[in-house]
């Protein structure tokens, strides 16, 4: 299990660091240069993005569509929307479990994509 989410992880960053972006010619092409991602301005901002966000509505099925599926489409749902929320895999009682986290200046907050709590968990520097 723990190799899996490792893998989840690293093809998730990939995704989201090579999606298409608007090429000068109006084509699409791949970049890495461009911002991609606005920066959450507030606490206030991300918590109002996550209440108008559905993912926490969608309904939990064992083994089908759990934790690491809630948190990746929270995290697809941000980057559509031009926001980062990244993925966080944490090993609890013998047991992996996926949630998300979001950097608002120099704090870190904790995101459970399932009902959408949210806490400040960190800071930076």
């Amino acid at each position: 299990m723990k190799t899996i989410m490792a893998v989840l992880l690293i093809v998730m960053t990939a995704l989201l660091l090579s999606a298409p972006t608007q090429a000068q010619e109006g084509g699409y092409g791949y970049s890495y240069s461009e911002p991609r991602f606005q920066e959450w301005q507030s606490e206030t901002e991300l918590r109002a993005w996550l209440k108008q966000d559905l993912t926490d509505e969608r309904e939990y099925q064992v083994d089908v569509y759990d934790c690491e599926n809630f948190a990746m489409d929270l995290a697809l749902s941000a980057a559509q929307d031009g926001y980062y929320i990244g993925l966080r895999a944490t090993l609890f009682n013998k047991q992996w479990h996926m949630d998300n986290f979001a950097v608002v200046s120099n704090h870190v907050y904790k995101i459970n994509p399932q009902n959408d709590y949210c806490v400040k968990w960190e800071v930076l520097d």
